[in-house]
């Protein structure tokens, strides 16, 4: 047996290992068929996803290293927006005012420098703010079947139309677990109020448990799609996010690996190599 017949061996075995453990909690084919995008605008916006993800992060750790939880409750934070501008990001985290939303404090990151909290002078949102948080908030109450207690949201301007992409993806605290399932995509109208399109970017409940070390490194993570036959934008999140390649099986029977927010196909299963759902309980 060659090399190269060894480590696709190792990497199916690992696959099908995972795609056991990950079941879908609830697995419904009356789901409805996702929105398509090419897989170039698939890597592009699972890497705004990511660089939003970090910015987001790295932001509240800054606010919370000035503010305990307790002084946050008290203002009535209620999440984030960015804005983004040729030469910098800007994370306005967002609290109740006395006549409705409005920014609460801002984490400035700007391009070779040090991000920077600041208290905004004008903390009036502008209408494509309010669009935005408005977004954000709508997609988080129309997750219809929640995956977890907690849900980040990451919110871009839509490629194709005029309006908002809004990710409600759930989360854990828990060290090592890696949520592949219930994250939800949402397609909003350019006002933030209506919902144009729910899309569910898995078929159920599935994560991946936190490595063991008694069995060695991981080196990919593997999953089962069946909500498309392309691989979808939160696992080329996921595959940066966590700095592991991720191989994906999609209902056509191909195998694609993401690597570095790229994905290529490396090979296709045998017809009886992927099993139906009702096969695999």
């Amino acid at each position: 047996m060659t090399f190269e017949l060894i480590r696709r061996w190792r990497i199916h075995a690992f696959a099908g290992m995972l795609a056991t453990f990950a079941t879908p909690a609830w697995a419904d084919d009356t789901l409805p068929p996702i929105r398509r995008f090419d897989i170039p605008t698939i890597e592009k916006l699972g890497r705004q996803m990511y660089e939003q993800d970090q910015e987001a992060w790295k932001a509240t750790d800054i606010l919370r290293a000035k503010h305990s939880d307790d002084e946050l409750k008290a203002g009535n934070l209620h999440g984030w927006i960015v804005d983004p501008f040729p030469d910098r990001d800007v994370v306005r985290f967002i609290h109740d005012g006395a006549n409705g939303p409005e920014a609460f404090y801002d984490v400035t990151f700007a391009k070779g420098a040090e991000p920077v909290l600041s208290e905004p002078q004008n903390r009036v949102l502008n209408s494509e703010e309010l669009a935005q948080y408005s977004a954000r908030t709508l997609a988080l109450k129309n997750v219809e079947r929640p995956c977890s207690d907690r849900y980040n949201t990451i919110v871009l301007k839509d490629l194709e139309r005029n309006g908002w992409l809004v990710w409600a993806l759930a989360a854990t605290t828990e060290p090592g677990v890696v949520l592949y399932g219930g994250h939800y995509r949402f397609s909003i109208s350019k006002d933030g109020k209506t919902v144009v399109q729910r899309d569910a970017l898995s078929k159920g409940c599935m994560n991946a448990p936190p490595p063991d070390p008694t069995k060695g490194n991981m080196v990919m993570m593997a999953f089962i799609q069946l909500v498309s036959d392309v691989p979808v934008e939160t696992v080329v999140w996921l595959n940066l996010e966590h700095k592991l390649p991720v191989m994906i099986i999609t209902p056509d029977r191909k195998e694609r690996t993401i690597t570095d927010g790229h994905i290529s196909q490396t090979g296709a299963l045998p017809a009886r190599a992927q099993a139906s759902p009702e096969e695999r309980k």
